[in-house]
């Protein structure tokens, strides 16, 4: 019964961590993407907007470390 709930655990940790990446190379990719922002869609372009004042870095590193911590 431990092992299984310690099996639980390491996956649910993996998921969270493989989520962060993800996260992670999304930001990437849209700082670097060379795209011409009138085709972008407005979520995206809001996205880039935040990325660039620094808020949704902020509140992703914020929102991050809070799900590491848990684990």
């Amino acid at each position: 019964m431990l092992k299984d709930i310690w099996d639980e655990m390491t996956e649910s940790i993996t998921q969270i961590y493989d989520l962060i990446e993800m996260e992670d190379k999304s930001y990437v990719t849209q700082i670097n993407n060379n795209e011409i922002p009138t085709e972008l869609t407005n979520t995206d372009l809001e996205k880039l907007v935040q990325i660039i004042i620094g808020k949704q870095l902020d509140d992703w590193n914020i929102k991050k470390n809070s799900q590491l911590k848990q684990y």
